[in-house]
This record gives C-alpha cells, structure tokens and sequence, in this order.
C-alpha cells in the first residue's frame, strides 16, 4: 500500500466521520434544548422517584437487585470482553482539548 493511499483512505474516513458527526449533533441538539431548559424539574422529578423506590421496595428486593448486579459485574470481570468494553467506555468519557479536537489533515505520522 502506498503512502497517497493511505492518506486517501484516513480523509475518505475522516470526512465520512464528521458527516456522522453532523447528522448526530442535528439529532441531539432538541434534546439537549429540552434537558437544559427542564434540568431543575428533572433533577427533582428523579430525586423524588428515586426516594419512593428506596421507600417502597423492601430490603430484601434490593438485597437480591445488588447481588444480581455485582455477580453480573464479577462474570464480565472474568470474561475476555472486559477490556473491550472498558476501552470503549474511555473513548466515549475522555475530556479536555485531546477529545474535541478536529483532525486537521497536517499529520507528522507519515500516514
């Protein structure tokens, strides 16, 4: 594979992420409109639910909800799908300047 290829295929793929990238930001932008806008009713709506849940489920239901939870935990744990997983979680949560960042097309890679 020659160097030129390879640099067509990063800005083919390049360009094809920040159309999703648009399409997904076109899709979310009401949603966001609508939490900032109700965030203090939410915030208290979930606060309330959660406190009736505490307050109407009993002990030994969550007792079971814990330990269904945990013994989950504790298989994917063991399984190979472990690193898959905690590797996506961490591309999906970074932050800072490294996260937002746009390609720029000025690689010092070589590719």
């Amino acid at each position: 594979m020659s160097k030129i290829g390879a640099r067509i295929r990063v800005h083919e793929a390049r360009m094809e992420l920040e159309a999703a990238e648009r399409a997904l930001e076109s899709r979310c932008r009401p949603w966001r409109r609508y939490l900032r806008h109700h965030y203090t009713s939410l915030l208290i709506g979930s606060g309330l639910v959660g406190g009736f849940a505490l307050a109407a489920v009993a002990p030994k239901q969550w007792a079971r909800l814990g330990a269904i939870f945990f013994s989950s935990g504790a298989r994917l744990a063991q399984s190979a799908l472990l690193p898959a997983l905690l590797g996506a979680l961490w591309t999906h949560t970074r932050t800072g300047a490294d996260a937002t960042e746009k390609p720029t097309g000025n690689s010092s890679d070589g590719a």
